[in-house]
């Protein structure tokens, strides 16, 4: 080796065999993104916690109704409208809801009780 070493050298103005401006502008790059990456991190509200037992349907907030498993924003949008429910059969009144998904969420909802 003529005074070069694995990193780079001043003489060739390389640094791993790449030229130097080349290195720096994709680390510039590479460390632009990272930090991009976690300022956007930063921007993301926390998740509300799954709740610690059944769901109530005539309080629950369209958010937390879209999350029960076949419920699409528009069935929980028609829930939060039709409101009261006097149990959990009574969503059967709810287009898009029958006894399959009655009996996919019953565990998981409650009507006031």
């Amino acid at each position: 080796m003529t005074g070069e070493n694995l990193v780079g050298s001043a003489a060739t103005g390389k640094i791993l065999g790449i030229p130097r401006a080349a290195f720096f502008g994709a680390l510039a790059v590479i460390a632009a993104g990272v930090v991009g990456i976690v300022w956007k991190m930063q921007d993301v509200p926390p998740k509300e916690p799954p709740p610690s037992g059944p769901i109530d349907v005539n309080t629950a907030s369209v958010e937390q109704l879209k999350d029960l498993p076949g419920v699409s924003k528009k069935v929980a949008e028609d829930i939060v409208a039709k409101r009261p429910f006097a149990d959990v059969d009574d969503l059967k009144r709810v287009k898009g809801i029958g006894d399959k998904k009655i009996e996919a969420i019953r565990a998981l909802v409650t009507a006031g009780k």
